[in-house]
C-alpha cells in the first residue's frame, strides 16, 4: 500500500489520486480511483471473479460491523481501527467453509466461537500484559448470563497499567452476534441486526496505584427469544478504562489509555 511522505503530504483527492489517513496509523495513504464501469462490472465475464470477492467482501463487512454494533462501548477501547482487524478475521472464518460455493460462503462465527477471543483490539498494550491474571468468566448461555471472578488486584504484581493516570474502571459487556450468510446480504431484513440483545456494566472508578480486593461482576439479559438458536453466539468482553478529573473534579475517561479482550463465548 503506497503511503505519502515529506512536504507535500496532503488529504483529500487531487485528479486520480485519493490520500486519507486512518486510525492507529500516522502515515498518509494514497490509492488510485477505479474506472470500471457498472454495466461492464455487472456483465462482463472478465470481472466475474471481482463480483464473487465483492460479495464475499460484502458478507465479511456485514459480520464485522456486527461485532462493531453487539459490542460499542469495548470497541471504544481501542488503539486502533477495527474495521480492517474484524473484516480480516472474518475473511479467515469465511474461507474455512467448504460447503458453499466462492461468492457465496457465509461467516459462521457459532462454528468457530473460540476464534474470537483472540481478537487483538490494541496493538501497544494487550489486554495480558496488563491484566496478568486473567478473570475467570462463566457463560451461562440457557439462562442468558455472565459471570465474572476478579481476583485481588495487585498494582505492580498482577496488575500493571502502563499509562501514568490516577484512576481506571472496569467495564463487562454480553451480547449476541449472528451467523452471516449470502442471503442476508440481498435481503437485510433477513438480518436480527437490531434486535440482538447486548447489556454493559460499568465498575466505580477507582485509585490506580491501590490494592482492589476480589469482586465479582454480574451480567444478565431478560426475555430472550434466541437461546435455542444455534447460529447466536454469546459474546463476553471486558475491558480497562483509565481516567482522570477535568476542571470541576468529574472523572472522564482518557482517551485511547485502554485496553480490552473476549473473554468467554457460548
Amino acid at each position: 500500500m503506497p503511503t505519502l511522505h515529506g512536504p507535500l503530504r496532503y488529504t483529500g483527492t487531487i485528479d486520480e489520486l485519493v490520500a486519507y489517513q486512518m486510525k492507529g496509523s500516522d502515515k498518509t495513504i494514497v490509492r488510485r480511483k477505479a474506472f470500471i464501469t457498472k454495466g461492464a462490472y455487472q456483465k462482463e465475464p472478465q470481472y466475474a471473479a471481482m463480483r464473487r470477492n465483492s460479495a464475499e467482501f460484502a458478507i465479511c463487512a456485514r459480520a464485522g460491523k456486527m461485532v462493531r454494533t453487539a459490542l460499542p462501548i469495548i470497541m471504544r477501547l481501542t488503539d486502533q481501527n477495527m474495521t480492517p482487524v474484524l473484516q480480516g478475521f472474518c475473511k479467515i472464518l469465511q474461507k474455512r467453509d467448504t460447503v458453499h460455493p466462492h461468492g457465496e460462503r457465509p461467516v459462521l462465527f457459532s462454528m468457530h466461537k473460540e476464534a474470537l477471543t483472540s481478537l487483538p483490539f490494541t496493538k501497544r498494550h494487550l489486554f495480558d500484559s496488563v491484566w496478568k491474571q486473567r478473570p475467570v468468566a462463566t457463560l451461562l448461555r440457557e439462562k442468558t448470563a455472565l459471570h465474572i471472578q476478579i481476583g485481588e488486584l495487585l498494582p505492580g504484581f498482577n496488575f500493571q497499567l502502563p499509562w501514568q493516570k490516577p484512576y481506571f474502571r472496569i467495564i463487562a459487556s454480553l451480547a449476541a452476534i449472528q451467523d452471516v450468510y449470502a442471503d442476508q446480504i440481498k435481503y437485510p431484513s433477513i438480518l436480527y441486526t437490531k434486535d440482538l440483545p447486548s447489556t454493559t456494566v460499568f465498575s466505580d472508578w477507582m485509585m490506580a496505584k491501590k490494592t482492589v480486593p476480589a469482586h465479582c461482576m454480574n451480567l444478565q439479559l431478560e426475555n430472550i427469544d434466541l437461546i435455542e438458536d444455534a447460529g447466536i453466539t454469546w459474546v463476553g468482553a471486558i475491558g480497562i478504562e483509565m481516567g482522570e478529573p477535568d476542571l470541576t473534579g468529574t472523572i472522564q475517561p482518557v482517551k485511547y489509555a485502554c485496553t480490552a479482550r473476549i473473554l468467554v463465548t457460548g
